[in-house]
């Protein structure tokens, strides 16, 4: 938990937000610099708005939905739509290809630091390095623990086959990840 807060804590609203996205739906990271508002869909049974990805811009050529929890239906409506279709876009206006800039960098290492100070004990080695795809291992474990089935889980990751999804489990043991497993999404 302390370590999620750091994190946070030290990293731009910008790059903090996309943070959030990627923890929030486990959606890869270049589906999510690529979301336009134009793929935005609103669902009235269920009163949610997701978006409908064509394949063609997904990892395995398929077409998905990304459904979008609470928090983040929230945030959508903090969302200023610029005149650019992405939802997500760049300085200029144009497509933004990276989440993992100087800001991430930066931040992982002071909440490291900050980490440290507080507790007095050594950060670990995954808390320091933390990969912004790390986010979506998190996201799947989480699924997992909350006992959301296997298939539901593959379809939210966009996965082709379940035997990827199978292997997310076992990342808790990977020190890479094991500081945001053991923190609650709440951003």
């Amino acid at each position: 938990r302390i370590q999620q807060d750091l994190l946070m804590k030290h990293l731009t609203k910008e790059v903090g937000q996309l943070a959030v996205w990627l923890l929030n739906t486990g959606i890869r990271q270049s589906d999510l610099l690529n979301l336009r508002w134009s793929w935005r869909r609103y669902v009235q049974e269920l009163d949610v708005y997701v978006f409908d990805i064509p394949g063609q811009y997904t990892k395995n050529k398929q077409d998905r939905v990304l459904v979008l929890n609470s928090l983040l239906q929230a945030q959508l409506v903090d969302i200023k739509q610029s005149d650019s279709d992405f939802v997500f876009p760049g300085k200029d206006g144009k497509k933004r290809y990276r989440v993992l800039t100087t800001n991430w960098k930066t931040a992982r290492n002071r909440a490291a630091d900050e980490y440290e100070e507080l507790t007095g004990k050594p950060a670990d080695w995954g808390f320091r390095n933390l990969r912004v795809h790390d986010l979506r291992h998190t996201f799947a474990t989480r699924l997992r623990r909350f006992g959301v089935s296997n298939e539901t889980r593959k379809d939210l990751l966009g996965h082709v086959n379940t035997d990827i999804t199978t292997h997310y489990p076992s990342l808790i043991h990977n020190r890479r990840c094991r500081p945001l497993l053991t923190c609650r999404a709440r951003w």
